[in-house]
């Protein structure tokens, strides 16, 4: 059976002068019954959250099998805390026996001081044998239960004597002395007519005598004060404070025995006693001193000793010869409690107390001599007092310079090693500290021994569970002697533990080392997490500097690189041609050529495979441009699907030309997009060095021109530039210029190629072709300015001008003919109007201005239109469709439309180009793809309008194998208004009257629209 621990656990809130009395007398008692104790040292209890509350976690390290009881000084602890909160917090404890001390705890057997007795003797000696009349009273903390004992016991002593109490005296000091000195101050500054101060406690008397002395007013001439406790530090104050003594060792002498009683359940009273100083006014003290009464509490050992230093000096008061002996003797008693200095203090009032007690009974020589004996052992106190008080001086310096080592130490081991310096320099006996595994806001389940001295057992530093205090081989540290257990803890923080000796004396600070220690951990961890900071910003600085060194190099190469490609851009290929260009113009052997390159045909695959593919198709582009030149040579993008090569050191056109035919046949190679081979061309435009350039500008426009003039031979085409390229540029900016103003001064007009019905003959409607007779150049093809208006952007303004046009001169045509009412109009819309957010909204504005119907007009679109998978082409073309305007898709045959786009499209007419048709049926081949596209129209239902019809052959052929409607010369060239409205009014089969007797006015080479 294992035997239970002989140490009871001790909590308090502080080692302040109250509760050290309190161990003094606790530590007397277990030592008379060979038991060791453990003081567990946090704060007051208050709900979590509180800031206070972290020190409390010191109070989660008492467990059950490691002590035999607890003792809970309350009378502190508890006075933030209800009844009930601290029977739980006693209850926790179970099953080991508590008691509590100070505070009464339900269930609990307490040690409980009644302040009654002692201040009722207080009152009566203030009232009756001193005679005051006007009171004041300085509380304590509000609702602490004994200021308000004293309190009323000051009440009921006044309705006693029928004395007056007055509220306005009442002053609240918190039982503190500054907040006294507040209160009194302000008191004075309204009154001064009042006898006595009565204090709830010594300490608010120090701010009290402060402020009447400040108002010059003397204690006890003009003013008594006195207070409640017998606090040390008081008893000797100037003038000595008459107070009421708690028997404060006598309460933990008592705690002890009913501890280890058989029957502890009984609660213990203990009174108070009042003690008269001269604050009150009384001279002389309350008689002569026992020693058991007013000295400080100490053992039994030094009881004895005092009264044997009393002793030998009333037997050498009578003995001269023996009178240097003791004097040798006290001072060795001085020099021995030179570490004691409330103890030398206490010797100087024993000495005069014995000296008052003794003088009566000598006379003569021998009260002479007395005398001189007794001013020599004063003069040896005064000595020790003044050694010690030197002593105090150096230990505190001395602290302070140990308190900065450990604060600024910037390594744990310095750190340690300060610490245990000053700990030593405490005089404590044994020191051990403990820090927990990893710091939080709880202690952490495992801790480890950081340096231990002055312990029996050998230092450990394995880790530990926390639970157990000490690691298994320092265990029994634990059970030997009086140790203290100092929490070290910050907000948030717990860090450990300092185990120490309980100190012999009263007078210990144990908050010092507790806060210097701590606030050094808490140095310790931010200076670790600063460095750690530091190391981490270090490195992400040098990690920032790498990477902005690599984004540096990244944002110039991209200044000048292409990001799609990773060719060079628009600048770096302008700073490589300027410098060549400057190169050759001073070296004439300099020789150079500039290809400029579009891909043919890349609008389409952004607009039918998205973006995506296209920029893929960007990449592979890119990637054989580049491998079909030498290194030395700049491939750049200038955006979109223009590309640009510089070749330098070339000096002959043809080597020029072999250059760009091997560019053409590496592009020429099909590529695989969405898994469906792709044919890639590209036009191309050629400039040389043999143009004599100065500026590379002039090199870059020509190798523009003639790009552009590649193109419009057809895709996949190379051209040289020449200077003629350069006129017919010039030319087109002139025509751009002149179609502009003819298009705003009203300078176009609108002509109407009928559309006939291919069996009968008959008049179905007409198609709108815009028609320019520029004033000097005369008749302008439309192929020629059609082709400007678009590449200028104005194509929406000529396509809504002749939409305009043609309904308005419809519904004048209806309003002369009745036949115009079965016509329709065919007007040709470019494919940019599609892209345009407004169109529809454009549509249905031409029809309300002209009051035609949506079935009155076919728009006629391009078959490239139905690959575009644009959203806004595709909700225009729903809204067309909702709107009731018919779709001729024209030129059917050239493009590249699937059968699937043609399905999902739906148009309500296919117009067949007329380069098929002006071949049949002489060549069979395009006469078999007119059939095909006939039978393919009929299947899927729809009508079929063939364009260029210029012969009765061509006719015949078309009627026999089915189509629909035709147009053309056969019929009709495009004839102005007033003819068209002729035509109607003759209500005749076309091809069956002779154009040549019609005298109908027509003009231009027709079939083109706008």
């Amino acid at each position: 059976m294992t035997a239970a621990p002989l140490s009871v656990a001790i909590i308090t809130d502080f080692v302040h002068n109250y509760q050290a009395h309190l161990l003094v007398g606790i530590r007397e008692a277990l030592n008379e019954r060979g038991l060791a104790s453990t003081v567990y040292v946090g704060r007051e209890l208050f709900p979590p959250g509180h800031p206070v509350h972290d020190a409390n976690a010191v109070y989660r390290l008492i467990r059950p099998d490691q002590h035999c009881g607890v003792i809970l000084l309350t009378a502190n602890l508890g006075r933030a805390v209800s009844g009930d909160d601290l029977m739980r917090f006693a209850r926790q404890f179970a099953p080991l026996p508590v008691v509590s001390v100070g505070k009464k705890i339900a269930g609990v057997p307490s040690i409980l001081v009644d302040s009654r007795p002692g201040m009722q003797a207080l009152m009566e000696h203030l009232i009756v044998k001193r005679q005051f009349r006007r009171f004041v009273f300085v509380r304590g903390r509000e609702g602490n239960d004994d200021s308000n004992d004293r309190e009323q016991v000051f009440r009921e002593a006044l309705a006693l004597h029928g004395l007056p109490f007055r509220s306005d005296w009442t002053l609240c000091g918190d039982y503190r002395a500054h907040a006294a000195y507040d209160a009194m101050r302000t008191l004075l500054a309204t009154t001064r007519d009042f006898d006595v101060v009565v204090s709830a406690n010594d300490q608010m008397t120090e701010g009290i005598i402060r402020a009447l002395r400040e108002h010059e007013l003397r204690v006890p001439e003009d003013v008594a004060v006195v207070g409640f406790d017998d606090d040390e530090d008081f008893r000797h104050a100037i003038p000595p404070l008459t107070t009421v003594r708690q028997p404060v060792v006598e309460q933990g002498v008592a705690a002890v025995e009913l501890l280890c009683s058989l029957d502890p359940r009984h609660d213990v009273h203990i009174d108070t006693q009042l003690v008269v100083r001269e604050s009150c006014g009384t001279k002389g003290g309350s008689g002569p001193l026992s020693l058991a009464h007013e000295a400080l509490p100490r053992t039994l050992d030094r009881q004895k000793a005092q009264q044997e230093v009393l002793d030998y000096l009333r037997q050498v008061s009578r003995d001269p010869q023996a009178r240097q002996p003791f004097l040798a003797y006290w001072k060795n008693q001085l020099l021995g409690n030179l570490g004691r200095e409330h103890d030398l203090v206490t010797w100087r009032h024993l000495l005069n107390d014995f000296r008052t007690a003794l003088r009566p009974e000598l006379s003569g020589v021998v009260l002479s001599d007395f005398d001189a004996l007794f001013a020599d052992v004063q003069t040896l106190l005064y000595d020790a007092l003044q050694m010690a008080y030197a002593k105090q001086r150096l230990a505190e310096a001395t602290n302070a310079v140990l308190i900065s080592n450990m604060v600024s130490a910037l390594s744990y081991e310095a750190m340690f090693g300060a610490a245990l310096n000053y700990l030593k320099h405490l005089r404590l006996n044994r020191v051990v500290l403990v820090l927990y595994e990893r710091f939080g806001r709880l202690p952490s389940e495992l801790a480890r021994v950081m340096f231990a001295e002055g312990t029996r057992s050998a230092l450990d530093r394995d880790l530990f569970p926390t639970a157990r205090l000490l690691p298994e081989g320092m265990r029994g540290e634990l059970f030997e002697g009086h140790l203290m257990i100092i929490p070290l803890f910050t907000t948030g923080a717990q860090y450990g533990y300092l185990i120490v000796d309980q100190p012999h004396g009263v007078y210990f600070d144990e908050e010092t080392p507790q806060h210097t220690i701590s606030r050094s951990i808490r140095h310790l961890e931010q200076l670790h997490a600063m460095r750690s900071a530091h190391d981490d910003l270090e490195r992400r600085v040098a990690d920032r500097t790498l990477e902005l060194q690599r984004l540096n190099e990244q944002l110039q190469h991209d200044a000048v690189h292409d990001v799609l490609t990773g060719l060079a851009n628009r600048a770096l290929f302008h700073d490589r041609l300027r410098r060549v260009v400057a190169q050759a113009e001073r070296d004439s052997t300099q020789g150079y050529a500039v290809l400029f390159l579009d891909c043919d045909r890349f609008k389409s695959i952004n607009d039918t495979m998205g973006h995506s593919v296209g920029d893929d198709f960007l990449i592979e582009f890119a990637g054989r441009l580049s491998t079909s030149v030498r290194p030395q040579d700049t491939v750049a993008r200038f955006g979109g699907d223009e590309f640009a090569v510089l070749l330098e050191d070339v000096f002959e056109a043809p080597d020029v030309m072999m250059i760009a035919e091997r560019i053409q046949h590496t592009l020429s190679e099909p590529m695989d997009l969405l898994g469906r081979p792709f044919a890639v061309t590209a036009s191309m435009g050629i400039v040389t060095s043999a143009g004599g350039y100065s500026k590379y500008e002039d090199v870059l426009r020509d190798a523009d021109i003639a790009m552009y003039h590649s193109k419009s031979l057809g895709p996949g085409r190379t051209t040289m530039f020449e200077v003629t390229m350069h006129e017919r540029v010039l030319n087109r900016s002139r025509l751009e210029t002149e179609l502009r103003q003819a298009l705003s001064r009203g300078g176009l007009s609108v002509q109407y190629q009928p559309i006939v019905d291919v069996q009968s003959g008959t008049l179905r409607g007409f198609e709108a072709l815009a028609r320019w007779v520029h004033p000097v150049r005369g008749f302008v093809s439309p192929g020629e300015f059609i082709s400007v208006a678009e590449e200028a952007g104005l194509v929406v303004d000529l396509d809504r001008f002749v939409l305009f046009e043609a309904c308005d001169c419809l519904r004048a045509w209806r309003e002369q003919v009745p036949q115009a009412r079965d016509c329709f109009l065919s007007v040709n819309v470019s494919t940019t109007q599609f892209s345009r957010a407004d169109f529809v909204h454009a549509v249905q504005g031409v029809l309300r201005d002209t009051g035609l119907c949506p079935a009155d007009v076919r728009l006629e679109i391009t078959e490239s239109l139905l690959m575009q998978r644009a959203p806004v082409v595709q909700r225009n073309l729903e809204g067309l469709r909702e709107l009731g305007v018919q779709l001729y898709i024209d030129d059917f045959g050239t493009g590249y439309s699937s059968l699937g786009y043609l399905q999902q499209f739906a148009p309500s007419v296919l117009k067949i180009d007329r380069s098929f048709v002006q071949r049949v049926p002489m060549h069979s081949e395009s006469a078999e793809l007119v059939r095909t596209i006939l039978s393919m129209a009929r299947n899927l239902n729809i009508a079929v309008v063939a364009e260029g019809v210029e012969c009765q052959e061509q006719w015949t052929w078309l009627r026999e194998a089915g189509c629909t409607y035709a147009q053309g010369f056969f019929f009709a060239k495009p004839l102005v208004p007033e003819d068209a409205l002729d035509v109607l009014r003759q209500n005749q089969p076309l091809p069956g009257t002779p154009k040549e007797a019609s005298g109908m006015k027509v003009s231009g080479s027709g079939g083109h629209g706008s």
